[in-house]
């Protein structure tokens, strides 16, 4: 945010109003304001259109949130001082603040302009006597200081107002999306106010900062930025590896927002198919946070490292990605920043970093929510067609994709269609229908291969869930069928006769490279299991055509 103050040049009838107005500018400029310097003049000959053009040169630099004192009289008349206000309040989103340099100019506008300012009587300065710099310094700061005074209290005083953070690392400019089109379901299922406050580092670039507060303010809702240098993580940085770095800025909340006693904080992949005020209006006083059990970990499909170090039991372990935040009762228990820290500095092998430590240090002061909350999309996947509930949807581990029997990903699709980031919408449908595409060429030609002929049949890979769905889709008996983890080179048949059902993750992920390397062909001596089995069987959740027409896997479109 930066803070201009406008001043006049060239000739002007009032020589006492215009040296105010310099000196007063001036000071600003030793304050650090920016000068918005314009020439008085015969404005009398300039049409609309011409004028207009001459005022946005004028506010050219000005951007969203800055502030703009404004002196009067401009000496350009009343057309051209409503049409700088409307301008400046196009631009900031602020209405401006009047310094009001002549007596009886004020009596003669200052009922004309209400419209364009605040209607608060301290934004008007009615000043009789000249002044001396260190009064006009004085005035400057305290005139400016008011006006964010008065702006954050009506973020923190009003209780109606959600407040609701996201951590943001966007290395390759392409994560914006998912935490713009999670704030654009949230608005468009409730018709409570919200303040999102974005968390975010160096690599938010500017075109996606302004789409994010297209997003938040098309509605009326409000938007911060908190910029934090990672280096504060130290070699949290380096360790973190798959996870984002930008989910730990949430442990800086309570810090960062000392005048505000609750938050909701939600992960970037989420799809809230509910009124948030729900949740909002829950009562935590009792508590620090608010979550979800984690799915995986209560369904004992995983052990998490405080469950299995007896830290946390394994019924209390939530899931961080739905977290409402008690920030006056967690600045109680201690500074949170530094006690997830040492938890993990003590704790080097906690595999899901803050989550893991959010736990540990919190067991005794959570409560558990219903699952509605913080549902897993895999869930609506593994059981077929299912029509959306009123649910937040975490898309975990795993990514939207049209080819599935469930609403809920058309839903979410339909709503990035309605962000300024629609065109990855229509990314998505591509990768969809590629996917169905290579699917059903991988099934048609494995069945051709295999069908009313004596083809001998080796399954290659771990014997995991994937590839005992790929045994039962072939009706073969998983005692009976021969299955290798490892496969040495001269063990590798290469006939026509022998078909290879090899994993993507086979030995590592080389064992696609040593059928490769031993002359077989993907589609005529051996199948990818991710290929032609359903994503709820352990399938390719999106498939790229690229990687269809080079025959390559990426295993990052894999369900893991």
């Amino acid at each position: 945010m930066k803070v201009f103050i406008t001043n006049q040049y060239g000739y002007t009838t009032d020589k006492t109003v215009a040296d105010r107005q310099n000196k007063f500018a001036r000071v600003g400029h030793d304050l650090g304001f920016y000068e918005m310097g314009f020439f008085v003049c015969d404005l009398s000959s300039d049409n609309e259109t011409e004028l207009s053009k001459r005022l946005d040169g004028i506010i050219s630099s000005l951007e969203k949130d800055d502030i703009v004192i404004i002196q009067l009289p401009t000496g350009n008349g009343q057309k051209f001082e409503e049409m700088l206000f409307s301008k400046i309040i196009a631009y900031s989103g602020r209405k401006p603040l009047i310094l009001w340099q002549s007596r009886k100019y004020y009596y003669e506008k200052h009922t004309k302009y209400l419209s364009f300012i605040s209607d608060e009587k301290k934004l008007v300065l009615d000043l009789k006597n000249d002044v001396l710099d260190l009064e006009s310094k004085k005035i400057l700061i305290d005139f400016v200081c008011d006006i964010n005074k008065r702006n954050d209290l009506d973020i923190v005083e009003n209780e109606d107002v959600i407040h609701i953070a996201f951590g943001l690392h966007d290395k390759d400019g392409n994560y914006c999306v998912w935490i713009g089109t999670t704030m654009q379901s949230i608005i468009e299922h409730t018709d409570a106010k919200i303040v999102f406050h974005i968390l975010h580092d160096d690599t938010l670039n500017s075109e996606n900062r302004k789409k994010l507060r297209h997003v938040a303010e098309r509605e009326g809702d409000k938007i911060e930025f908190h910029s934090f240098d990672t280096s504060i993580f130290g070699n949290l940085n380096n360790i973190i590896g798959r996870y984002t770095i930008g989910t730990m800025f949430r442990i800086l909340l309570p810090e960062i927002l000392p005048d505000i006693s609750r938050i909701i904080y939600l992960d970037a992949d989420l799809f809230v198919n509910r009124d948030i005020k729900d949740l909002w209006k829950m009562d935590i006083s009792q508590f620090c946070v608010a979550a979800v059990p984690d799915y995986p970990t209560v369904n004992n499909s995983g052990t998490p490292y405080p469950v299995g170090k007896n830290q946390v039991r394994r019924e209390k372990y939530f899931n961080a990605g739905v977290l409402y935040m008690n920030l006056d009762n967690m600045r109680r228990h201690g500074n949170i920043a530094e006690l997830i820290l040492t938890y993990l500095c003590e704790n080097p092998k906690a595999f899901l970093f803050d989550q893991d430590a959010l736990n540990a240090v919190f067991t005794d002061q959570s409560v558990l929510l219903d699952q509605s909350w913080n549902y897993f999309i895999c869930q609506v996947r593994q059981t077929g067609y299912a029509k959306a509930e009123s649910k937040i949807y975490h898309y975990a581990a795993t990514q939207l994709a049209l080819c599935y029997k469930n609403e809920v990903d058309f839903l979410y699709y339909q709503t990035i269609l309605r962000t300024p980031w629609g065109e990855e919408g229509n990314k998505c449908l591509k990768q969809s229908v590629f996917r169905l595409v290579d699917r059903a060429e991988q099934i048609r030609a494995l069945l051709h291969k295999i069908v009313g002929k004596n083809t001998k049949i080796i399954f290659y890979g771990l014997k995991d869930w994937s590839m005992r769905n790929a045994i039962r889709l072939l009706n073969m008996d998983e005692d009976k069928c021969e299955c290798y983890e490892h496969l040495d080179g001269n063990m590798i048949e290469n006939t026509n006769d022998v078909v290879y059902i090899v994993s993507a993750d086979a030995e590592n992920k080389t064992g696609i490279e040593k059928l490769k390397g031993a002359g077989l062909r993907l589609g005529e001596n051996y199948f990818i299991t991710q290929r032609f089995l359903d994503v709820a069987q352990g399938g390719f959740i999106l498939l790229g055509y690229k990687n269809i027409l080079e025959n390559t896997v990426l295993d990052t479109y894999k369900l893991v």
